[in-house]
């Protein structure tokens, strides 16, 4: 029984612009450093943008002095707050959202981003995505190395047709699941 994330009707599809979204609270657990990491890896001049609040200050040092290490600056940007119509369009524009959480116990952003009608790259281990996500149907599920990431990455890169295909598969898929308030009411009021 899933219930939706808030605001599931808001999100809309634009453009499958030049950068893959990564919105997530910034911890270990979400590992955006897994990301840069991947970005290093990457052949494509696909960029990424971080979106979410650190945990704590060390979390955001360190993601930044990653980026900049790594010379990354041009290919990732940080984007630490925005308002909800911003987010709307983020989504809207993006290539595909990466979500690689570890081990994830639901995760909205899987289903912000099908709704948007994105792709979700995840990777084999991040959990609750898994229950959404079907490899090479509504987004790509890859082992959780930087360089399987990265490819992930290069593929939507290259074709902007891939994404709107994928990304129309997400919608319609969580479409079919039935993902909504009145669907939780009529589970739990069965007999």
């Amino acid at each position: 029984m899933y219930h939706p994330c808030p605001d599931m009707d808001s999100f809309y599809p634009r453009e499958y612009g030049d950068y893959i979204l990564m919105p997530s609270r910034i911890n270990v657990t979400k590992r955006q450093l897994l990301a840069v990491e991947a970005m290093r890896h990457s052949k494509s001049g696909m960029k990424l943008y971080i979106m979410g609040k650190a945990d704590n200050a060390y979390e955001r040092d360190r993601l930044l002095a990653m980026i900049k290490e790594y010379n990354l600056k041009n290919r990732i940007e940080y984007i630490d707050y925005v308002s909800q119509e911003e987010k709307f369009k983020l989504y809207a524009n993006a290539r595909a959202v990466l979500f690689i959480p570890f081990d994830e116990d639901y995760g909205y952003i899987t289903l912000e981003a099908m709704a948007a009608s994105k792709a979700v790259i995840t990777a084999s281990d991040s959990g609750g995505p898994l229950e959404f996500v079907e490899d090479q149907a509504s987004g790509f599920i890859v082992p959780p190395t930087a360089q399987d990431i990265a490819r992930a990455i290069d593929e939507f890169a290259k074709s902007p047709a891939l994404a709107a295909k994928i990304g129309k598969a997400a919608k319609k898929h969580i479409g079919e699941m039935e993902i909504s308030w009145d669907s939780v009411v009529k589970e739990l009021t069965k007999n």
